[in-house]
């Protein structure tokens, strides 16, 4: 299937405003950005608790661009209204998979490039380089740098972390926020990036 089939875009209406995700732009109510310019992607799901009991789930969805400008496409739902809750899951992976086609090949591209020319990128606690991924651990007098190669980095995902280790080193390992990192969701696709150069 080509990026201009009909299942690679997300058209739908959240809180009575249009969502559109396309190749050519990503739009929420007034508001667009062109794929274009679009430099980072975040995502993730926050559950929200009253007196120990789930109250509210929010789905966002959210891009930037170099210049500052964001768009965050956010769907909340109220447990006692199921049938919402689940529409809004349903709109959730809509949106992601729509990203996933038409927003994160260009930004793994733009990054992994500017990795291979020498540059380096932060994401999160990490920074990115051409050999890998380079991270403190530790406070004060104890903080030690880690590094990580592109040839040996594992991922996992667990409670809305993106989780980075080397799996021949037990404790060599980070964390960060899917939801509220730019970037993290992507790390696997730019470490699968970085081994095929």
């Amino acid at each position: 299937m080509s990026p201009d089939h009909p299942d690679y875009t997300a058209d739908l209406m959240i809180r009575k405003k249009r969502l559109l995700i396309d190749r050519h732009q990503v739009a929420f109510g007034n508001r667009s950005i062109p794929t274009s310019q679009i430099t980072g992607i975040r995502w993730g799901i926050l559950i929200k608790y009253t007196n120990g009991v789930r109250t509210n789930r929010s789905f966002l969805v959210s891009v930037c661009t170099t210049q500052g400008t964001s768009l965050n496409m956010e769907c909340h739902s109220k447990f006692f209204s199921l049938g919402l809750d689940e529409k809004n899951w349903l709109a959730f992976q809509t949106m992601i998979n729509s990203c996933l086609a038409n927003v994160v090949p260009r930004i793994v591209q733009i990054i992994s490039s500017r990795l291979t020319g020498g540059e380096t990128v932060q994401v999160g606690p990490c920074r990115l380089d051409r050999e890998g991924l380079h991270f403190t651990k530790g406070a004060l007098f104890w903080k030690e740098e880690r590094f990580i190669s592109w040839k040996h980095v594992g991922f996992d995902a667990e409670n809305g972390m993106v989780i980075v280790y080397d799996p021949r080193v037990r404790k060599c390992r980070t964390s960060m926020s899917a939801r509220g990192t730019w970037n993290a969701v992507l790390l696997e696709f730019i470490a699968s990036a970085m081994r095929e150069q």
